[in-house]
């Protein structure tokens, strides 16, 4: 395809069904990415479509809700839930990680802070959540 030689980037949404855990630990969420619910290796298939293309790989958009579950199901923002904060930032946290030194990978894009509006508890906002304190941490690595 020749318009590929325009692009800078492939933008893919990170709304990857990791596991089958309503509790998951950060280990299990990493591991997802290589072998997520329906046993798809995303790292793989993302890492293939930069080679194939030669483009780094972008999330133009990504994020987990602070809800259980958020990661088996990280599309579905009516599903029923409690609040789970811990399970948004251990997301976050394995996203992080497992990212971490990827040269094929270079960014994303956080879903969803609504400036000016109330805070969601059960959204996908992480200003004032824990999930916050896990991009403060990130800005040392």
């Amino acid at each position: 395809m020749t318009q590929w030689r325009h692009l800078d980037y492939i933008g893919v949404t990170g709304y990857f069904e990791l596991t089958e855990s309503p509790d998951p630990t950060i280990e299990e969420l990493e591991a997802g990415w290589y072998s997520d619910r329906v046993g798809q290796n995303v790292m793989a298939d993302l890492e293939a479509l930069s080679r194939e293309y030669g483009k780094p790989v972008v999330f133009w958009e990504i994020g987990y809700q602070s809800k259980d579950g958020t990661s088996m199901y990280p599309w579905n923002f009516p599903r029923p839930g409690k609040v789970d904060e811990g399970e948004q930032a251990d997301a976050w946290t394995a996203f992080l990680n497992a990212f971490s030194g990827k040269e094929w990978f270079k960014g994303y894009g956080i879903y969803a802070e609504h400036v000016g509006l109330p805070p969601n508890p059960l959204g996908y906002n992480v200003l004032g959540k824990l999930a916050e304190e896990v991009f403060g941490a990130d800005c040392d690595r």
